[in-house]
């Protein structure tokens, strides 16, 4: 008979509430596309269309960066916005004041840049310098009075051009370990992939696929994913209507987005999304707080919270702007707390033990316990530092660990830390890497912890008898 000598040095309980981690939380929109609201379906859709362009001041960010709902600082431009000339990007006021608020408050942030939008001020998104360069097709659009709007056509002028703006972003966005992800973008109206609208002579409403849509998309996946080498880009499950899409869902760890929850989301988005690839992380836009009676389900906020944790959730967006930001916070905090008790990973080590193995070589055994909806959204390491200043770390699987999952992990001790007793302690750590950056993790622990990103144990000895034998006195006290 062999009895296994083994301690418990702690426990840990699940923390309750809202917390901040890398490749998690709830998006706010500095600036978007819909710079505006309304406090009924009505009027959302009158200042939709007549004035969704609303000039953002900077007092009003400042009130919406002192809130605490608002994790990763989204921002959404179209193209002439961010590019004025050949070469050169243009930062625009609304960017350069949400790098600034990053810098200051340790925020993430996240990105798309439009082709084109309903709601440009212009009747077309494309920088006055390539104006003459591109062919524009034409469709019917009410939005902001425009009548006629226009996207690009999918020629390889465009595309060539297009890919000097990624560089650009890249080139000074992608080493910002601020910046946790880029929108998939380039194709379709909002580069969502949308096409719809009244087309041709008949103006007929319909969803005008490119003829080279498939060519398109893979050149514009593989391009983002490409240039941005460090920083994760996210796919719309749009792009499932062609084959690019599903490839790229099928073969690669692209992060996915859904920009509404809408009954007619398909099974295989819904596989997608709730049984992911490892690493992969899912984000969920948005629901507009103000709005209650929209129906079909589409930006509605009644039960939709709970349809996002179901299906698995990294990222929720609350509102397309800050004052829908602020307004939340005022009179929806219920919506916020549902979110965020439940959104993304939440790890902790539930059991820590000390073991003396068969070898006489004592080992530390950590079972992490992920309390949250979803899988991290790339690979943990799991260091433990010894009192002897030694640290021994592990890789874990990519995507470990899974939501309810009870695997242990095993970290062998340094030998000179063999003796150590209950006046020492060890420490435990958690990194995240996505793609190219890593990040330290908070523990999503209940006890209070000195620092969040820290969670220790004394190392306490085993008994080298039979434990049912031994009087408790002979434990050495955990306090």
């Amino acid at each position: 008979m062999m009895i296994d000598r083994n301690i418990h040095l702690a426990y840990f309980d699940p923390k309750k509430g809202h917390m901040r981690n890398p490749g998690m939380g709830i998006h706010a929109y500095v600036f978007s596309d819909h710079m505006h609201y309304g406090f009924n379906a009505a009027q959302f859709s009158k200042t939709e269309h007549e004035a969704p362009n609303r000039k953002l001041k900077r007092e009003t960010l400042d009130r919406m960066l002192q809130l605490p709902y608002t994790d990763n600082l989204y921002f959404r431009t179209d193209w002439c916005n961010i590019q004025k000339e050949k070469g050169r990007l243009h930062i625009q006021e609304e960017l350069e004041w949400l790098l600034e608020a990053v810098r200051e408050s340790g925020r993430k942030w996240s990105f798309r840049i439009m082709n084109s939008s309903r709601h440009s001020v212009k009747n077309n998104s494309v920088p006055d310098f390539l104006q003459d360069r591109l062919e524009m097709l034409p469709y019917q659009n009410q939005t902001c009075g425009h009548g006629t709007s226009y996207y690009p056509a999918y020629t390889e002028e465009y595309l060539k051009w297009w890919e000097e703006l990624l560089h650009l972003l890249a080139d000074r966005f992608d080493d910002d370990p601020s910046l946790e992800f880029v929108d998939i973008s380039g194709y379709g109206i909002w580069g969502e992939g949308h096409h719809y609208g009244m087309h041709g002579q008949d103006r007929s409403n319909s969803n005008r696929h490119a003829p080279n849509a498939e060519e398109v998309l893979t050149r514009l996946i593989t391009a983002h994913d490409r240039i941005f080498a460090k920083t994760p880009v996210a796919m719309t499950l749009h792009y499932l209507d062609y084959q690019a899409g599903v490839d790229a869902v099928e073969n690669t760890s692209l992060w996915l987005r859904r920009d509404s929850f809408q009954r007619f989301v398909s099974k295989y988005e819904y596989e997608a999304v709730a049984k992911p690839k490892p690493g992969r992380a899912i984000l969920w836009e948005t629901i507009v707080p103000e709005v209650r009676e929209m129906q079909p389900v589409l930006f509605s906020r009644e039960r939709l919270v709970q349809r996002y944790l179901d299906w698995g959730a990294h990222y929720v967006a609350m509102g397309f702007n800050p004052w829908e930001v602020i307004y939340a916070h005022q009179f929806d905090l219920g919506l916020y707390e549902q979110i965020a008790e439940k959104i993304g990973y939440r790890i902790r080590p539930s059991v820590i033990m000390r073991r003396v193995n068969e070898r006489e070589e004592h080992e530390l055994i950590v079972v992490l316990t992920n309390d949250g909806c979803v899988s991290p959204p790339g690979t943990l390491t799991l260091t433990a530092a010894f009192p002897s200043g030694k640290n021994v770390s592990l890789e874990l699987p990519m995507g470990a660990p899974e939501v309810n999952d009870r695997r242990y992990y095993t970290l062998p001790f340094p030998k000179e830390d063999f003796a150590c007793t209950s006046g020492q302690q060890v420490t435990l750590t958690l990194q995240l890497r996505m793609k190219g950056k890593v990040h330290p993790v908070k523990w999503a622990v209940r006890q209070p912890l000195a620092d969040e990103y820290k969670a220790s144990a004394p190392l306490i000895m085993p008994c080298s008898g039979d434990p049912f034998l031994t009087p408790s006195g002979t434990y050495e006290p955990e306090l």
